[in-house]
């Protein structure tokens, strides 16, 4: 029987949707994002794919991430991205979940549309906001913890943590990190989560991978 269910908990998505193998779609890991009177370009992590929203269930996700966003007062949700081989399954026979899933937010309304300040005082700034942000986030989760402290570098600052969720009768894992910097004058926030029953990534890795991932759109966009 054909099952799709779309769950959204906190800062994770989990999809299980009508699927069959394809081809990879490798050729979206590049976006075009508006953000006011200005066009960044974002590049997605190795094996992972931008979401179209022409696309019937990959529009599905970004809407109800879009609007998650916007009812929490805080971002706008301008991009996520997946595994390509998962995302071209997606909308066929058979299953597919997303269990690997980033999503890079725009915090306007919460900070502005560009930061008034220079990026370490914007750095010192989402020091002190960006833990009770990723906690709020994370209030329909079970057993979610937080790092103690975020973790700072010249170009951002990063919160990981770990929680655990319950989908029918299936019990999860989730590893995520959120980071806020500033691409231009523009504050951006992206998140990554991995989700499995015997999660393959810990905090760790997910530092090391934001602090590449970060680094690369910053250089994308210094022009």
């Amino acid at each position: 029987m054909k099952k799709a269910i779309l769950l959204i908990l906190g800062l994770t998505v989990i999809i299980f949707a009508a699927a069959e193998a394809r081809q990879p779609i490798d050729y979206r890991r590049t976006l075009f994002a508006p953000l006011g009177d200005r066009t960044l370009l974002f590049e997605a992590p190795q094996g992972m794919c931008f979401l179209d929203e022409s696309k019937y269930s990959e529009g599905m996700v970004l809407s109800h991430m879009q609007r998650l966003g916007r009812a929490e007062g805080e971002r706008t949700v301008v991009a996520v991205f997946a595994d390509c081989y998962k995302l071209s399954s997606l909308g066929s026979s058979g299953e597919a979940d997303l269990l690997d899933i980033g999503t890079i937010s725009w915090m306007n309304p919460f900070v502005g549309e560009k930061s008034p300040l220079p990026r370490p005082d914007y750095l010192d700034m989402r020091e002190v906001t960006l833990r009770d942000l990723t906690a709020h986030s994370l209030r329909r989760y079970s057993l979610a913890n937080l790092d103690p402290e975020t973790r700072r570098t010249d170009e951002l600052v990063a919160i990981a943590y770990d929680a655990q969720l319950k989908l029918e009768q299936d019990k999860y894992q989730t590893v995520g990190i959120v980071v806020a910097t500033l691409i231009q004058d523009f504050p951006i926030d992206i998140l990554f989560t991995h989700t499995s029953k015997e999660p393959e990534k810990d905090r760790s890795a997910l530092y090391s991978l934001m602090d590449k991932f970060v680094t690369q759109q910053i250089a994308l966009n210094r022009h």
